[in-house]
C-alpha cells in the first residue's frame, strides 16, 4: 500500500489505496472545513476567469479603429474566420464589404465586432449561408445594403442593431427566407426599400420603428406573401411599389404615413380584397395607380388622401362596384377611370374640386352614373368619355368651366341620349374642336348636343333701378356720406392715438378698424337702398333708427378690438363664445341658421395677441359677407386641430359665385391679408349654385 500526500495540509489529496483485488478512492483527509474551504476556493477562482473572459471583449472593443478604406472581399469561411485576428481592432470598415459567390461560406461570424460599414454591404449568391448571426454588433451601413440570392437562408437574425441604412436596402431571390422580422430597430432608409422574389415569405410585420424612406418601398414578386401589417412608424417615403404579389389580399400598416413624394402604385395583385391602412395619407406627389387589382372591392384605408400631384387612375379592378374610399380627394392632376367591368358610378369622388390634367372614362361597362362629379369646376385638359356601353347621361358634369377643356372626345357610348349639359352645349356652342359620334340620338352629333341645350350661353342682365337717382338715394347718399365723414374722422384720430402710444400695432389696428366701419356702412348702404326701393315714408323712419343703432355698434367694435388685445382672452374657449356672440347678432334678423362644431382639443388652443386680432377680424369678414351676398339658409362653422394645425372651416349653402371671374374686391383680399399675417393659408371653394367654403389653417403658437 502507498500513500501520496499534499504538503499543504488544506490541500491534502485524498489517499490512493492500490491493492491486488481493486483500486479504491479514500478520502482520509477530507474533513468538513477542508472541503468547504477547497469548493469556495474553486468557485472563486472560475468566478474570475469568467469576468477575464467578459471583460476582454469590452477592452479589446475600446481601442477600436477603423480600417480598409478600400473594402474588402472575402472569398473563403477562412478569410472569414480570420478577419479578427488580421484586424484586431478594427470595428469600422471605410470601404465596401462584398461576401459574393462564395459557395463555402456558411457564416459571418468573423464580422462579429463590427458596427458600421462606410461603403457597401453585398451578401448575394453564398449558396451554403445559413446565418447572419455575424452582423449582430453592426448598426450602420452607409451606402447600400443587399441580401441577395441566398438560397438556405431562413430568417435575418443578426440584423437587429441596424438603425441606419445610407442608401438602398435590397432583399431579393432568397428562396428559404419566411420572414424579415429582425429589422427591429431600424429607422432610416436613404434609397429604396426592396423585397422581391422571395417564394416563401409570408408577411412584412416588422420595419415597426423605420421613420424615412428616402426612395421607393418597392415590394414585389413575393409569391407566398398575404398580408403587410408593418411600416407602423413610417411618416415619408419616396413612393410606393406594391406589385405582384399573387397571395396578398390585405394592405395594412403605413398608419403614420402622411405623404409620398412620387408615385403609390397598386398593380397586379390577384388577390387583394382591401387597403386599410395609410389612414394619415393626405398628399401623393406624382401618380397613384390601381391597376389589374382583379378581387379589389375595398378602398376604405385612402380616405385621408387630399392631393394627387399628376393622375389619379383606377385601371382593369374587375370587382370594384364605386370609389366610396377616395371621398378627401379635392384636386388631382389627371382622372383616369379605365377598363372597370363591374363600376357602376363614380360615388366616393363627390369632394373633387378641381383637376389640372385629363379627364377620362372609358371602357367601364356598367357605368351608368356620373353624378358624383358634380363638383369639378376645372379640368384644364382633355374631356374623353368612350365606348361605356350602359351610360345614358353627362349629368355631373355641369358644373365645369367648359374655357379649361383643350378637347372632347364622346364616342361609342351607345346608350349616351342625354347631354343638355351647359359645358358641353357652350364648349361646342363656341367652335371648339370636339369628336362626338357613335352615341345614341340626342349625343350622336355636336348640331343634336347644341340643340338639345336652347340656352347654352344665358345671358343675365341687371334689371335693377339705380338707387341714386332717385331724391331719396340722394337724401340717403348725403346721410351716408356724413356716417362716412365721422367714421374717417374717428380713424383718423384713433392712428394718431395708436402712433403715439403703440407703434407696433399702428398699421393692423388701423386695417381693423377700417375692415370693422366698412362692413358697417355697407350694411347701411343696403338697409338705405331697400328703404329707397320701397318710398315709403315709415320705412325711411326705421331706415334712420337702423343707421342709429349701427352707429351705435361702430363703438361696439372699438370694443371688440379692445377685447381681441386683452391677455385673458388668450385661448380659444373665449374666441369661440366671442364669435357665436356676433353670429347671433348679425344673423338674428335675417333667419339664418348657425351651427358651431368645436373640438374640445380645439377649445385649449392658447392664441396669440397677432393671431387673435387677425382670426377674428378675418371670421367677422367672412360672416358678413355670407350676410351680404350669399342668400344663404345656414351656416356651418367648424373648428378643429389636426397634427399641429388649427383648421376653421365656414360653409353656407348660399349662391355662391365664379370665383375665376369675378373681380377679387376688399373682403377676400382682407381675409388673404388677414391669414398670411399670423402665417396661416386661406382656401375660398365655390361655384354658381354650390354655396361657398372658407377653409382656413395654421400653426398656432
Amino acid at each position: 500500500m502507498k500513500h501520496l500526500k499534499s504538503q499543504n495540509p488544506y490541500l491534502s489529496f485524498p489517499s490512493l489505496t492500490f491493492s491486488r483485488e481493486k483500486l479504491s478512492f479514500i478520502p482520509r483527509f477530507f474533513t468538513k472545513e477542508r472541503y468547504t474551504y477547497f469548493v469556495l476556493h474553486t468557485l472563486n477562482n472560475i468566478k474570475y476567469t469568467l469576468l477575464v473572459l467578459l471583460i476582454l471583449p469590452s477592452l479589446f472593443r475600446t481601442t477600436a479603429q477603423t480600417c480598409l478604406p478600400n473594402g474588402i472581399k472575402f472569398q473563403t469561411q477562412a478569410d472569414m474566420d480570420s478577419f479578427s485576428i488580421n484586424y484586431p481592432n478594427c470595428t469600422q470598415i471605410l470601404g465596401d464589404v462584398q461576401i459574393v459567390k462564395n459557395p463555402a461560406i456558411t457564416n459571418l461570424d468573423g464580422l462579429r465586432y463590427i458596427v458600421a460599414v462606410k461603403g457597401n454591404l453585398i451578401i448575394i449568391e453564398n449558396r451554403s449561408l445559413i446565418s447572419l448571426h455575424g452582423l449582430s454588433a453592426l448598426t450602420f451601413v452607409g451606402g447600400n445594403l443587399n441580401i441577395a440570392g441566398n438560397h438556405l437562408l431562413a430568417n435575418l437574425k443578426g440584423v437587429e442593431r441596424i438603425e441606419q441604412v445610407g442608401n438602398n436596402l435590397s432583399i431579393d431571390d432568397n428562396g428559404s427566407l419566411s420572414n424579415v422580422s429582425a429589422f427591429t430597430n431600424l429607422r432610416f432608409v436613404g434609397g429604396r426599400l426592396g423585397i422581391y422574389n422571395c417564394e416563401v415569405l409570408k408577411d412584412l410585420n416588422s420595419f415597426n420603428k423605420l421613420e424615412t424612406v428616402g426612395g421607393y418601398i418597392d415590394i414585389h414578386n413575393n409569391d407566398a406573401l398575404i398580408q403587410m401589417d408593418g411600416f407602423n412608424s413610417l411618416k415619408k417615403a419616396g413612393g410606393v411599389w406594391i406589385l405582384d404579389n399573387d397571395y396578398l389580399h390585405t394592405i395594412k400598416g403605413f398608419n403614420r404615413l402622411n405623404s409620398i413624394a412620387d408615385n403609390f402604385d397598386v398593380r397586379n395583385e390577384k388577390s387583394l380584397t382591401a387597403i386599410h391602412g395609410f389612414q394619415q395619407l393626405s398628399v401623393v406627389g406624382n401618380n397613384f395607380v390601381l391597376d389589374n387589382d382583379k378581387e379589389l372591392v375595398d378602398l376604405s384605408g385612402l380616405r385621408s388622401i387630399r392631393y394627387i400631384g399628376k393622375s389619379l387612375v383606377v385601371l382593369r379592378l374587375g370587382k370594384l362596384l364605386n370609389l366610396e374610399g377616395l371621398t378627401g380627394i379635392r384636386l388631382t392632376g389627371g382622372l383616369e377611370i379605365r377598363e372597370n367591368n363591374a363600376l357602376q358610378n363614380l360615388k366616393g369622388l363627390d369632394s373633387l374640386r378641381a383637376l389640372t390634367g385629363l379627364l377620362q372614362l372609358v371602357k367601364n361597362q356598367a357605368l351608368t352614373d356620373l353624378s358624383a362629379l358634380k363638383n369639378i369646376i376645372s379640368i384644364k385638359g382633355r374631356l374623353e368619355i368612350v365606348d361605356n356601353a350602359t351610360l345614358e347621361t353627362l349629368a355631373g358634369l355641369e358644373s365645369i368651366d367648359y374655357t379649361t377643356i383643350e378637347f372632347m372626345t364622346i364616342t361609342g357610348c351607345t346608350k349616351l341620349n342625354y347631354c343638355a349639359v351647359p359645358s358641353i352645349c357652350n364648349y361646342l356652342n363656341f367652335g371648339r374642336n370636339a369628336e362626338i359620334r357613335q352615341n345614341a340620338i340626342g349625343c350622336n352629333n355636336k348640331p343634336e348636343v347644341i340643340a338639345a341645350n336652347p340656352h347654352c350661353t344665358p345671358n343675365f342682365t341687371s334689371k335693377a333701378k339705380n338707387l341714386w337717382q332717385t331724391e331719396q338715394g340722394r337724401w340717403l347718399l348725403a346721410l351716408l356720406a356724413v356716417t362716412i365723414v365721422g367714421a374717417l374722422a374717428a380713424w383718423y384720430f384713433y392712428r394718431k392715438f395708436q402712433r403715439s402710444q403703440f407703434m407696433q400695432l399702428r398699421t393692423t389696428l388701423a386695417q381693423d378698424l377700417h375692415d370693422d366701419f366698412g362692413s358697417e356702412m355697407s350694411s347701411i348702404a343696403l338697409a338705405s337702398y331697400a328703404a329707397a326701393k320701397s318710398g315709403d315714408i315709415v320705412r325711411m323712419s326705421a331706415v334712420l333708427e337702423q343707421i342709429s343703432r349701427q352707429s351705435e355698434q361702430m363703438v361696439e367694435d372699438m370694443r371688440d378690438i379692445v377685447w381681441s388685445i386683452h391677455p385673458e382672452n388668450d385661448t380659444m374657449e373665449k374666441m369661440v363664445g366671442r364669435m357665436k356672440i356676433y353670429t347671433n347678432q348679425l344673423f338674428g334678423e335675417q333667419e339664418i341658421v348657425t351651427n358651431f362644431d368645436v373640438s374640445v382639443e380645439a377649445l385649449r388652443i392658447k392664441v396669440d395677441i397677432n393671431a387673435r386680432k387677425q382670426l377674428y377680424l378675418l371670421f367677422k369678414e367672412a360672416m358678413n359677407n355670407a350676410a351680404k351676398y350669399a342668400q344663404c339658409r345656414s351656416v356651418t362653422i367648424s373648428i378643429y386641430k389636426k397634427d399641429k394645425q388649427f383648421i376653421l372651416v365656414i360653409s353656407d349653402d348660399g349662391q355662391g359665385f365664379d370665383l375665376t371671374s369675378t373681380p377679387m374686391g376688399n373682403g377676400i383680399r382682407n381675409m388673404r391679408s388677414r391669414a398670411a399675417a399670423f402665417n396661416g393659408t386661406l382656401d375660398i371653394l365655390t361655384s354658381p349654385g354650390k354655396g361657398t367654403t372658407i377653409r382656413l389653417s395654421a400653426t398656432l403658437k
